[in-house]
């Protein structure tokens, strides 16, 4: 992935290689009907923001399918209000991972979980999880 800045206008625009032999646009892959299911491109917008970018970003895929007469750009077409719905899905998906709670749910774990569960460092994620929640909430994390 990169970040491009066209150089007479100062546009950017983040770009997601996809070396599918079919590269759906992202609208499609993103969302099914009004509804978020991916976040990467959208997501983007704050990594850009957070490397000291200002201004506004486009979101596209690169295509790089083998037949090179099929390589493209599929630039995604999401309005501020959908950018911004984008957004509230991430906050929910941290909440709830937050919470513990993912979907869909796998209880019980599968039969391999336990075999796996030191070098996955099960549990490790939530004590820092609730680490941070007590310093969010300015509460002492102990």
């Amino acid at each position: 992935d990169r970040i491009d800045v066209h150089e007479s206008t100062g546009q950017r625009i983040v770009f997601d290689y996809k070396t599918s032999d079919r590269v759906d646009p992202p609208d499609k892959t993103h969302r099914k009907k009004t509804e978020w299911v991916d976040l990467q491109l959208p997501l983007y917008r704050h990594l850009v923001a957070a490397l000291g970018i200002d201004g506004p970003v486009e979101l596209a895929y690169i295509a790089l399918p083998k037949d090179v007469a099929k390589v493209g750009e599929l630039i995604a077409e999401w309005t501020p209000a959908e950018l911004d719905e984008a957004d509230e899905t991430a906050r929910r998906v941290v909440r709830a991972i937050r919470r513990g709670l993912f979907w869909p749910p796998t209880d019980p774990p599968p039969a391999f979980f336990d075999e796996f569960a030191a070098i996955c460092q099960d549990g490790q994620f939530g004590a820092a999880l609730a680490d941070e929640e007590g310093d969010d909430n300015g509460e002492d994390a102990a």
